[in-house]
């Protein structure tokens, strides 16, 4: 809020020009500080889960595997068109980090060029046990706070 904050230790402020984006599911939400979420919540932006979104899976698909061989010198595969088609057809119970580590895994266990339908099908989690063994976050509408605050203290009371 005034731009400035002073280190521990230190006499005097420090300019500083924060900028926060933070996710808060609802139910996690009503347990924090009112003050700290009026604060935060400067821009509320809702994002619909990847399931409700399935227009976006080949961009998904391909911005995610340029990602992972750039950054993490994975061998450059591409989706087959009956791939892409029945990730864009999948539930999602894990969401985009789901489709990410889907990405990642059929990266890394390397193959031919193209990945197929029958890969994809071997490596998808059952939707049933995807859901057994993590919260579903597909059934949250996320809310995404933006907030150009100066952070005076990162202690947090109570």
């Amino acid at each position: 809020e005034q731009g400035s904050l002073m280190p521990a230790g230190s006499a005097e402020a420090r300019k500083i020009d924060v900028r926060f984006i933070a996710t808060v599911q609802p139910h996690v939400g009503d347990r924090l500080r009112a003050d700290l979420l009026a604060a935060m919540g400067v821009m509320h932006l809702n994002v619909s889960p990847l399931r409700e979104r399935n227009e976006d899976v080949p961009g998904l698909l391909k911005n995610y595997t340029d990602r992972l061989v750039d950054k993490e010198g994975l061998p450059y595969r591409r989706f087959s068109f009956a791939a892409q088609n029945r990730l864009r057809n999948y539930p999602w119970p894990g969401n985009v980090r789901e489709l990410h580590n889907l990405i990642r895994r059929l990266l890394l266990a390397g193959g031919s060029q193209e990945i197929g339908l029958q890969e994809v099908e071997t490596n998808l989690t059952p939707p049933a046990e995807a859901s057994a063994r993590r919260r579903r976050t597909d059934q949250w509408p996320g809310r995404l706070f933006y907030s150009p605050l100066g952070c005076r203290s990162a202690r947090q009371d109570g």
